[in-house]
């Protein structure tokens, strides 16, 4: 029979399949982000992702949570960024005002009134109160005067309906992922009255494109992150950490050099600046670096260099005596404490993939879980007591499922013996000593990891009669700085791909996977190696690559990152096309026999839409069975954005595999009808 696909633009021939694959899950299941806990302790703010079924969208509201009661209540619909006012009676967020603007409200828990605070035309948003609790600052983007639209050929007739006019564009950011070609504009600071008022444009004349700001004890001063805009498109715009003046609007530079600087955190006293730094080593792999210093900019140092891992997302304790950071370790995500002599001590050893976490004046810490056996959900850490979960999202959906298995499978690479940490999913029915078909499944980044908690798509693979082997190959972060970045500086697929064999080899080693019964699938650089694997080897049966790069140099150019161009390996397209072509997946499609499907959305800005056509065009010419499915509307980050569309996508997955050889039903979820209250944003979408 054949399956409909109303959500997607097959752009060839409707797959068929043995039947239909059960995905209402995708329509139900609830997401959590962006953790805010009051100084107190009292209250924690969070941010709640649900499905609208009969729009097929995903909505944000804000909800409160009384941490000494657990009741739970709903602050505002289409609400954002929760920010509590130093004393924790105020709470401030970012809504859609009655005309569907973004606006700063705050109010005052317990009370339910919103008291609207802005009214601006672009943003806002980065909110930040002052120390005092009387002012609000945040970034609202600001239009650049760009060059005047191109005259029309003639003049056109009064009352005549002609076609838009061009798009005229001479600065470097013009186009993003999600947004399209944009206009020309820079996001500067505002404050604004927290009680409601005028507010007032701090930072002028667009030399600062500012992403986030936070206040100094003092009132006088803030300190943003922000991309100096350069006047030369040929130059590099490398974000820094600058203090404003708010009386004058001067920004001093703080930090310097070819380096990414953000995510900073001012201590209590405003003695301290802590930020994260990337830096620039000729790689798109570099690691992530907790670092301090004073608040004038000097004795800048590294926090943690015991700790061969990506420290982030810090916030000062209430002492400012140290830092609680976030790492992953092995795929799984923790929370440490990191003192100013750098020493770190693990505090809370599984968190969910989203960064936030809040820090209470009492030392309470709140923070998204991260479960083998369910979605993340919502908890509080009292500073001298034990975690208390605080929300259960999930818990009739989870209750009507089957859950798969998920195990280590212990892997050696066969390119120099390294271990390559490595999860498999079984099936839910699984049975010791059956072999079962096997999806080698493969994050995006390559900078990234997947670990051993809850996965949707990857429980629904189990449950469709596979076992998933997640590899954290030669370049995912959560291994230290070597595994993550040295070993695929300028070489890339590289020793990734021998990792990607040495887990197959070790699943049917194991004897988990049916050898003659392969297949591979992956998306963003676990497309590129999809694409890149099935060109260097035909032990696969069928291959899924989505939102692929097949082309380094056509790729590095029309990317809305071209300005990194040359940084994955080292040099610019054109000053060695060969080194390009040598690690590009379409060098390899001569060899490609695997019939393979080619996912991307028609707004992908990222790897962008022609990536995908070079690929499916070639195995069209090649005689390879192939087929090329469009999401309308996505973009690289959005292409899950839609339950509709995320469950259609993961059903003509299933689908293709199913046509040659894989299995064939999935065993539907108890009582998954969908539901109008419930569905995550996808977790994985890079």
């Amino acid at each position: 029979m054949k399956i409909a696909i109303p959500a997607l633009s097959l752009l060839v021939a409707t797959i068929a399949t043995a039947a239909p694959v059960n995905v209402s899950g995708f329509f139900r299941l609830v997401d959590a982000g962006d953790v805010s806990v009051s100084p107190d302790g009292q209250f924690v703010a969070y941010v709640r992702t649900t499905p609208d079924v009969m729009t097929d969208t995903r909505k944000e509201s804000l909800w409160l949570i009384d941490t000494r009661t657990h009741a739970e209540r709903m602050v505002a619909a289409g609400a954002s960024t929760p920010r509590w006012s130093p004393a924790g009676t105020r709470l401030a967020f970012i809504a859609p005002d009655a005309s569907g603007h973004a606006q700063a409200f705050t109010l005052a828990p317990p009370d339910t009134h919103a008291n609207q605070v802005t009214h601006v035309d672009h943003g806002p948003a980065s909110l930040a109160w002052s120390a005092d609790g009387k002012t609000l600052a945040f970034t609202a983007s600001v239009p650049v005067q760009g060059p005047p639209p191109a005259p029309p050929a003639m003049p056109r007739p009064a009352g005549a309906t002609w076609a838009p006019a061009l798009k005229v564009m001479d600065w470097g950011n013009y186009m993003a992922d999600g947004a399209g070609f944009l206009d020309q504009q820079v996001s500067e600071v505002f404050i604004v009255p927290a009680a409601g008022g005028d507010a007032r444009q701090v930072t002028q004349g667009g030399a600062l494109n500012v992403s986030n700001v936070h206040w100094m004890p003092g009132g006088s001063q803030l300190v943003v992150e922000a991309a100096q805009v350069m006047p030369s498109d040929a130059t590099r715009s490398y974000a820094r950490l600058f203090r404003v003046d708010i009386a004058t609007g001067k920004a001093t530079a703080l930090t310097a050099g070819k380096v990414d600087d953000a995510d900073a955190a001012v201590s209590p006293d405003g003695k301290h600046i802590a930020f994260v730094r990337m830096a620039d080593r000729g790689t798109t792999f570099d690691w992530m670096r907790l670092m301090v210093m004073d608040a004038d900019g000097s004795n800048v140092r590294q926090l943690g260099t015991g700790l061969d891992r990506d420290l982030g997302a810090p916030r000062f304790a209430p002492d400012g005596q140290s830092l609680v950071a976030r790492y992953d370790d092995h795929g799984t995500g923790r929370l440490a404490r990191v003192g100013m002599d750098g020493t770190v001590t693990t505090l809370i050893d599984r968190i969910g993939a989203d960064e936030s976490s809040s820090v209470a004046t009492d030392g309470s810490i709140a923070f998204l879980d991260a479960s083998r056996t369910a979605p993340p959900n919502v908890w509080i850490k009292p500073a001298n007591g034990q975690a208390l979960q605080l929300t259960h999202l999930n818990d009739a959906l989870v209750a009507g499922m089957a859950v798969g298995a998920i195990r280590e499978l212990p892997v050696t690479s066969r390119a120099d013996g390294k271990a390559v940490g490595t999860w498999i999913v079984l099936p839910p029915d699984y049975k010791a000593g059956k072999r079962y078909p096997m999806i080698l499944l493969l994050h995006g980044g390559p900078h990234g990891s997947d670990g051993d908690a809850w996965d949707m798509e990857r429980q629904l693979m189990a449950a469709t009669g596979y076992v998933v082997v997640d590899p954290n190959y030669r370049g995912s972060t959560s291994y230290g700085n070597a595994f993550a970045a040295d070993d695929v500086a300028h070489d890339f697929p590289g020793r990734a791909y021998d990792d990607l064999m040495s887990a197959v080899d070790a699943a049917v080693r194991e004897g988990y996977a049916d050898p003659a019964h392969l297949f591979i699938t992956g998306s963003s650089a676990g497309g590129e190696l999809t694409a890149w694997t099935i060109g260097n080897t035909t032990r696969f049966r069928a291959a899924v690559a989505e939102k692929p790069v097949i082309d380094l140099a056509s790729n590095e150019l029309a990317t809305d990152q071209y300005k990194a161009s040359g940084g994955v390996l080292g040099v610019a397209p054109w000053a060695d096309h060969a080194l390009f072509w040598k690690y590009s997946a379409l060098s390899r499609v001569g060899e490609v026999s695997t019939p393979t499907l080619v996912m991307v959305g028609d707004e992908d800005r990222r790897t962008p839409l022609t990536q995908s056509l070079e690929f499916y065009n070639a195995l069209r010419l090649r005689g390879i069975p192939s087929q090329l499915v469009v999401v309308p509307g996505a973009s690289h980050e959005s292409l899950r954005a839609r339950p509709s569309q995320h469950a259609t996508e993961f059903t003509v997955t299933m689908a293709w595999f199913a046509r040659f050889g894989g299995a064939a039903v999935l065993t539907p979820p108890q009582g998954s009808r969908p539901s109008s209250t419930a569905t995550p944003t996808a977790r994985r979408s890079s």
